[in-house]
């Protein structure tokens, strides 16, 4: 997170991060999307009761484009 939305997070007190997010949005999610980078932070979302899909999420081209939709498409319908 960076830009804006660190800084709004930061001054609610989030942590500057996906967990950050898992938190300001736990009531309405039941899986989060966090990139490869970030798979220390599943336990952590999984604890919120937030189902964690860990995933490319860095889109650089249409090939991670569709690996990324297909993985959360897959995600949602299992949910």
């Amino acid at each position: 997170m960076s830009g804006p939305a660190g800084k709004l997070m930061a001054a609610k007190g989030l942590p500057v991060s996906a967990l950050g997010v898992a938190q300001l949005y736990r009531p309405w999610l039941d899986v989060l999307a966090l990139d490869r980078r970030d798979e220390g932070l599943a336990p952590d979302v999984a604890a919120l009761g937030i189902a964690p899909l860990v995933t490319g999420t860095i889109m650089t081209d249409r090939r991670a484009e569709a690996a990324l939709a297909r993985a959360v498409v897959e995600a949602l319908l299992a949910s």
